[in-house]
């Protein structure tokens, strides 16, 4: 099947944000899929309780790595507390709306956020 992708997630695909790796992350978080192969890893810079830097890496579809770069988007800045509310319908929404078929990368982003900051508090 394929899906039609809108200009928003084809920009974000296109041209993604705070792609690579921070050298000596505070965290990093892993997530994937067994079915499609799938992973996002994300590393994190934390000061005082607020993501200073967050970059990304993916191997996956059009979809993930946009919903990867737009995760980072919407919580680069923010108290660790305050975006562990994030949702994959708030990716999605942000990317105008991902089909219910493809939600599950903007869930796999959320995953690995989730993971980075599971692992900063385990390594404080």
């Amino acid at each position: 099947m394929q899906l039609k992708s809108n200009n928003k997630v084809m920009n974000y695909f296109c041209n993604p944000r705070n792609c690579g790796e921070i050298n000596q992350p505070d965290a990093i978080g892993i997530s994937s899929t067994d079915d499609n192969g799938i992973i996002i890893k994300v590393s994190m810079k934390i000061t005082n309780e607020k993501i200073e830097k967050i970059k990304f890496k993916t191997l996956g579809c059009v979809t993930s790595i946009a919903s990867a770069s737009a995760m980072t988007e919407l919580v680069k800045g923010k108290g660790i507390n305050e975006v562990l509310t994030l949702t994959k319908y708030d990716i999605s929404e942000f990317l105008g709306k991902i089909p219910e078929e493809k939600i599950y990368c903007c869930q796999l982003a959320i995953n690995a956020l989730h993971s980075a900051i599971q692992n900063y508090f385990k390594m404080k």
